[in-house]
């Protein structure tokens, strides 16, 4: 799994019921920052490649919302996992 490119692993997810996740998670801004193809200007707003090659530019809010939704939907996985195992296996580790 370690091995699939995150394009098929989104797929995948979609495709089994999961497409919350791969709609929420913008590829295009993605392979732009690992790829450091993308422009921050001084007031926030980011241009960068669709994978077409055009350029989109978001503003700072934007960005923003985008990130909040991610982590958001990152952290409800992280409880349901945690959720999963301390009921199946009977542990939890301890919260502060």
């Amino acid at each position: 799994m370690d091995k699939e490119t995150v394009y098929n692993k989104l797929t995948f997810l979609g495709e089994k019921g999961f497409s919350i996740i791969s709609d929420i998670c913008d590829r295009d801004l993605r392979n732009s920052i690992a790829h450091m193809n993308f422009i921050v200007f001084t007031n926030g707003s980011v241009v960068y490649e669709n994978g077409n090659g055009k350029g989109i530019k978001i503003t700072k809010d934007e960005l923003d919302t985008k990130i909040e939704r991610l982590v958001s939907i990152c952290q409800g996985i992280n409880l349901s996992f945690e959720q999963f195992y301390n009921k199946k296996y009977r542990f939890a580790e301890e919260r502060p």
